[in-house]
């Protein structure tokens, strides 16, 4: 019986070259790592830190001059773990874990086996940059905004991605899409600020720019996965079957996270209606992004 055939030299020189690769960049992910834990469990809280984290010992519905999010989950870790670094910024690592869990499940989506390929190399460039690297392991909102977006944009992809490759998405991923990315601001005095200073025509054009940018670069713009109008179908068919039904999800979404987070308080319609729509510009456009990029 015939011995199979050795690989090529080659492919063996290539495939040591790729584990040493994977090696050196696991040693670099490491050496960040134990930089951030030893700044997290041995740092001092820095003045934005300790703000939220007194004000999460005394429950409200808002605070001074920021949301209540960050304060309310440094409220609960106060109860649960006590008094302590850890306490305060173990939620940055909890956040941490779930951005890398992403990145898998993007790897193994993109290259299958060869997943670790893909996957270390982000890591890397994760932990090494400053604004990712080290601000996220500060326990302020910055940490929060990297999160949600990046979870925002895990399943907005996913659901264009099953769309392009199997005909269909799951609803399920656009509704949390939107609600992750509308996580993001809703939470911030930004939106409020934003509604009270526009006038009914700057709302208006808010408005239109959604619907332009959901249609123009989802429908009308060619792409893979695409949706291109036909010559025989109008386009306002086009407009009312697909692009008003996501931006109405968008809007619904927008309104459940600002009344989540009490941003609505005693206002009147008109002030509640502009800052939805404010808020629905980000949705709609994290939306559209998200097919573009496919």
């Amino acid at each position: 019986m015939a011995e199979p055939a050795a690989p090529p030299s080659g492919a063996v020189a290539t495939a040591g070259r790729q584990a040493q690769h994977l090696r050196l960049l696991q040693a670099i992910a490491l050496v960040f790592l134990l930089i951030k834990l030893i700044y997290i469990l041995k740092a001092g809280p820095i003045a934005d830190e300790a703000y939220y984290w007194i004000w999460g010992r005394h429950f409200e519905l808002s605070y001074f001059d920021h949301p209540p999010l960050q304060p309310w989950l440094l409220g609960v870790s106060d109860l649960i773990f006590g008094r302590s670094l850890l306490a305060l910024r173990w939620l940055t690592l909890a956040t941490l874990a779930g951005t890398f869990y992403i990145y898998h499940l993007w790897a193994k989506r993109f290259a299958g086996a060869d997943w670790q390929a893909y996957f270390w190399p982000g890591v890397v460039i994760y932990l090494a940059s400053p604004t990712f690297g080290f601000f996220s392991s500060l326990a302020m909102h910055d940490y929060l905004l990297v999160f949600l977006a990046l979870v925002s944009g895990h399943f907005f992809i996913t659901y264009f991605a099953d769309v392009a490759e199997k005909g269909r998405g799951r609803l399920v991923d656009l509704y949390l899409g939107a609600l992750f990315l509308g996580l993001n601001v809703a939470p911030t005095e930004e939106m409020i600020l934003l509604s009270y200073k526009m006038t009914p025509s700057h709302v208006l054009a808010v408005l239109v720019m959604s619907l332009i940018v959901m249609h123009g670069f989802v429908y009308a713009v060619s792409f893979k996965g695409g949706h291109e109008i036909g010559e025989d179908v109008a386009a306002w068919h086009m407009v009312i079957r697909f692009t008003l039904p996501g931006y109405v999800i968008a809007l619904l979404v927008s309104a459940y996270a600002l009344w989540t987070f009490q941003q609505f308080g005693d206002s009147s319609p008109w002030p509640v209606l502009a800052t939805v729509i404010v808020l629905g510009l980000p949705c709609s456009i994290g939306a559209a992004a998200a097919r573009l990029i496919l």
